[in-house]
């Protein structure tokens, strides 16, 4: 993007038309929407998402649209920066993850006419929450986001092994205006504490350990390309770098997310402090964050002795 500009603009209008001839596939099959799906918005600025995305997705909203179908453009992470621009495609619909505001997704697409859809959290509620954490969520959401242009939805792709009972429980207050009171009403009394999840004590270490809060790297391409950055960065660095990689699709990692004070995915944290949130630094800065950690602790390891 910044050697070769034009390259990857080209490139990207090539991809525009393969993805044009997908969606006829969908849509001469049966679809009604299709929806392109962008993973790394998070990581870049409105200005690049006008120079290098708006042009090639609104070819591909476009073709859609000549076909006869609607379109959607779903976004991973915290792309809140975005999410102006995004509004300002072609597509008819956005739908965002559970790191949005969806008050301020709302007013955004009310501006700009567009449907919008989100977010229901994917680990907590729908894979290990319980019936009525999903429906106080459900809930929750609908009453922020209103009734126009509004589609309830998973945050992202629906974890496998989701309780058929949790969804079950989310139908249910989306068609009936009493359950949607009941879980207005309803305060959550056993929420986990996560007492048995324990925090390393950092300061003790010589070394510097880096927590990295991902959805999945295996799965997720933001989360793998950071723990690949923090991987390269530790053997850079001068100083012995233990990584921990805290997945949320397991309790555990929900855990240290919430004993770490993360609220957004992924996040690189450095001896127990959130140094980058939803963004994957270079190379050189990240090795300047770990090395200047490992000259504080020295310096304060020689100051207590």
């Amino acid at each position: 993007m910044f050697d070769k500009p034009d390259e990857v603009k080209e490139l990207i209008d090539f991809c525009a038309d393969i993805g044009i001839q997908m969606a006829n596939l969908y849509l001469s099959h049966g679809a009604d929407v299709v929806g392109v799906v962008d993973p790394m918005t998070s990581q870049i600025s409105p200005e690049h998402f006008e120079e290098f995305v708006t042009a090639g997705v609104n070819k591909v909203f476009d073709g859609i649209r000549e076909s006869g179908g609607l379109s959607s453009i779903f976004v991973c992470g915290d792309v809140t920066r975005n999410l102006e621009v995004m509004c300002k495609t072609t597509a008819d619909n956005i739908s965002v993850d559970e790191q949005i505001s969806m008050k301020h997704l709302r007013e955004l697409c009310e501006e700009n006419e567009k449907s919008f859809g989100g977010n229901i959290k994917l680990t907590s509620v729908l894979l290990l929450g319980s019936e009525d954490d999903s429906r106080r969520e459900a809930t929750e959401i609908m009453d922020i986001s209103g009734t126009k242009g509004f589609v309830l939805a998973p945050g992202c792709d629906l974890p496998y092994n989701t309780p058929p009972e949790n969804l079950q429980a989310i139908h249910d207050v989306v068609h009936n205006e009493y359950h949607r009171e009941v879980a207005r009403t309803t305060a959550s009394g056993d929420e986990d504490k996560f007492e048995d999840i324990e925090v390393p004590q950092y300061r003790a270490y010589k070394e510097v350990i880096m927590d990295v809060i991902t959805l999945d790297s295996t799965s997720c391409a933001p989360c793998q390309y950071m723990m690949d950055a923090v991987e390269r960065a530790a053997k850079e660095a001068f100083v012995k770098v233990y990584i921990n990689e805290h997945k949320i699709k397991a309790r555990a990692g929900i855990g240290m997310m919430k004993k770490l004070g993360v609220r957004n995915l992924p996040t690189i944290c450095i001896d127990g402090d959130i140094a980058f949130a939803s963004i994957i630094p270079d190379q050189k800065t990240l090795v300047k964050a770990i090395e200047a950690r490992a000259i504080e602790k020295n310096i304060a390891g020689l100051a207590s002795q």
